[in-house]
């Protein structure tokens, strides 16, 4: 087994994340070794840290797509790149149908709105104050597969339009549900 396969496996088991040292001891290796090898890593958004005091806690990243698309490196900027050339809106929901990221053309889609993170779907995309009939996220969260829906809205002048919805989980290591990644198309040009 190697190095980085033995951190996985020890960081895996731990609870609240483990410093480089705590790593170092466990895996008998260096330090500076252990410490390099954490941050090349980190940099494939295999796993991340929290400062805690001085010393930063080592864990899993939850999700290494998630953990690249909330970063600002090179890496992150290929994939945010790739994702914004799509004609479809994308979008990442948390389990509290909240937006974690979104790419260009959800921007553009909702340009009223300055900021989309932290936002809740329904609100941000259709203007309602509660959660669609049919909605293809909490289909998702609950099935842990691809969903579909069209959904009818206003926009912000009183305009109908029409959206296709379609869903499909992002899961963590262990295979759990954690986020979804939704892709939205705009129908309303098409006679719905």
């Amino acid at each position: 087994m190697d190095i980085q396969e033995n951190i996985i496996k020890l960081l895996d088991s731990s609870q609240r994340g483990l410093s480089v040292s705590e790593i170092a001891d466990k895996i008998k290796m260096d330090r500076r070794t252990v410490a390099k090898q954490l941050e090349v890593m980190e940099a494939k958004s295999i796993i991340s840290h929290e400062k805690v005091g001085m010393a930063k806690l080592w864990s899993l990243s939850r999700s290494p797509l998630i953990a690249l698309l909330v970063k600002d490196d090179d890496q992150s900027m290929i994939l945010k790149n790739i994702l914004n050339t799509l004609d479809e809106g994308i979008s990442i929901l948390d389990k509290d149908l909240r937006i974690i990221w979104v790419n260009e053309k959800i921007k553009g889609m909702a340009q009223r709105l300055s900021h989309l993170q932290g936002r809740r779907c329904y609100e941000t995309y259709l203007n309602r104050k509660d959660i669609c009939a049919s909605c293809p996220a909490l289909k998702t969260f609950k099935s842990s597969t691809i969903q579909k829906s069209i959904e009818k809205g206003k926009d912000k002048d009183g305009n109908p339009f029409h959206y296709q919805f379609v869903t499909a989980p992002i899961k963590d290591r262990s295979g759990q549900t954690i986020a979804i990644i939704e892709t939205v198309r705009d129908l309303s040009g098409l006679g719905l």
